[in-house]
């Protein structure tokens, strides 16, 4: 009974297969190598391109055991292949192109089949047109074909030497389940490397419409330039007209007033003769009326002609600049002296620097002249350059200071230097003091246009402007103009 009853509740024995080391290390080992390369797609966030390619590339080789591999892309839009990544074969191939349906590449490419292959391949049917030969020394490979979305974007090869073990198709079909995360990760670099283009051309465009927005600006600074020379141009020469009228009068009546004052002089020499021969009691009268004597009369109307043709010829002279101004500022180019430029722009500074006391400052004003030749130039332009940094030196001077106007030439230019040891520019503006309307003046005190104007011409002049300025220590600000325009 006990015997039955063991008979019956005993279990028939399972006999469990063992494992072989070799087949455990070697899952493990497939284990690990998918890990590796799942890690890898995992971090091309961190690649680049033909790095990233290259590392799945020798990632698969190791882990299916070859001797060798390739990875080649398509090129859809030029209907070619490049080799974009190799191992174990000749480097030189890299970036090579192939053509779609030739060798052994290019038919997996054009028919999106896998292929394995073992031994000599030269009489494969499949390849006879193409006229590919294998190198003797490869035994077997496996060729897949990588496709996005239906499409064949790229091949991926692997090779075993002649003797190696050859490859099986379960190396086939094992491999063929690993080429989703291969295409994703190789898809992934080809859209990366697109945003990169696609950024870099943003940004060549975006550097085009700020070069473009620059030349608007500066084109809309010489318009606003050019109708304000020409504005000042008509003042100048009505100015002109007006002033002119009058001082010829003046100017003439003078010459006049002159020769009659002569004749009358000549009255009055015969009149002191008389008194000389008068009595002493009237030359006692005269000594008490000084003022009525005839010396002092001819010498105080000689004094007073005198000023009058020193106010005139001043007068005449600054009729001559406008109308200097006037016929310039049409924009005649012509080959100039700076020098009178300079002065021209200095006379016209004149209120400013005479100003200077009135206010309780006290401003000298230096030139430091070097030799230097003619500047083909708009005059009129360019005076307006130098008078606006000739104001602004003055202005920028507290209760004393120096103006500076040096000039020297070199290699086919002229540099005019205007410096002063005003105030100076604080660092965080000195890029910014050219742009339209920005001042460092006061409010009311300034338009900000005139640096502006300044830097248009120049430019406008094939020349440029430079600025150094530390605060505290003063400005320095270099015009140079090269001596003939190309």
């Amino acid at each position: 009974m006990r015997e039955r009853h063991l008979r019956e509740t005993t279990l028939p024995l399972q006999v469990i297969p063992a494992v072989r080391p070799s087949e455990a290390q070697e899952s493990l080992q497939r284990l690990s190598w998918v890990y590796d390369l799942y890690r890898l797609g995992a971090t091309i966030g961190a690649s680049r391109g033909r790095e990233f390619q290259q590392e799945v590339l020798e990632q698969i080789v190791h882990g299916l055991g070859a001797t060798s591999g390739s990875l080649a892309l398509v090129d859809e839009e030029k209907q070619m292949m490049f080799v974009a990544a190799c191992t174990g074969l000749r480097t030189d191939i890299v970036g090579q192109p192939l053509n779609l349906g030739d060798g052994v590449l290019g038919w997996v490419a054009a028919n999106g089949e896998p292929l394995l292959l073992i031994g000599d391949i030269a009489h494969d049917e499949r390849f006879h047109k193409t006229g590919v030969t294998r190198e003797p020394r490869l035994g077997s490979a496996i060729v897949w074909p990588l496709k996005w979305r239906g499409r064949v974007t790229g091949i991926l090869s692997v090779n075993r030497d002649e003797g190696a073990p050859a490859f099986t198709q379960s190396h086939l079909e094992h491999g063929q389940a690993l080429l989703n995360l291969v295409v994703i990760a190789i898809e992934n670099t080809r859209l990366q490397d697109e945003q990169q283009k696609q950024i870099r051309g943003l940004t060549v465009l975006n550097a085009e419409l700020v070069s473009m927005h620059q030349r608007l600006e500066e084109a809309r600074v010489q318009v606003m330039q050019s109708e304000q020379m020409a504005a000042l141009g008509r003042l100048a020469a009505g100015v002109a007209h007006e002033i002119n009228n009058p001082l010829a009068y003046v100017s003439s009546n003078v010459g006049v007033l002159k020769n009659y004052l002569s004749q009358v002089f000549d009255l009055l020499a015969q009149y002191e003769a008389m008194i000389a021969l008068a009595s002493e009691q009237n030359a006692s009268r005269a000594e008490d009326n000084p003022h009525r004597q005839p010396q002092f009369l001819k010498e105080d109307l000689l004094g007073l002609i005198a000023e009058v043709q020193a106010g005139v010829n001043r007068v005449k002279h600054i009729v001559r600049q406008l109308r200097l101004f006037s016929h310039s500022g049409q924009g005649e180019w012509e080959d100039a002296d700076l020098h009178e430029v300079i002065e021209s722009a200095i006379k016209f500074a004149g209120p400013e620097l005479r100003r200077a006391p009135n206010i309780g400052k006290t401003v000298v004003l230096e030139r430091h002249y070097g030799t230097i030749g003619k500047v083909s130039c708009v005059v009129a332009q360019i005076n307006q350059v130098f008078l606006n940094l000739i104001v602004n030196a003055v202005q920028a001077i507290g209760e004393e200071g120096k103006v500076t106007i040096s000039t020297s030439q070199k290699d086919g230019w002229v540099e005019v230097a205007i410096a002063d040891t005003g105030v100076g520019i604080e660092q965080e503006n000195l890029e910014r003091i050219f742009q339209p309307f920005f001042t460092s003046k006061p409010p009311g005190q300034g338009t900000g246009l005139g640096l502006s104007l300044s830097y248009s011409i120049v430019h406008k002049h094939q020349g440029r402007i430079e600025v150094k300025s530390r605060r505290g220590e003063g400005s320095t600000f270099t015009v140079c103009l090269p001596m003939k325009q190309s």
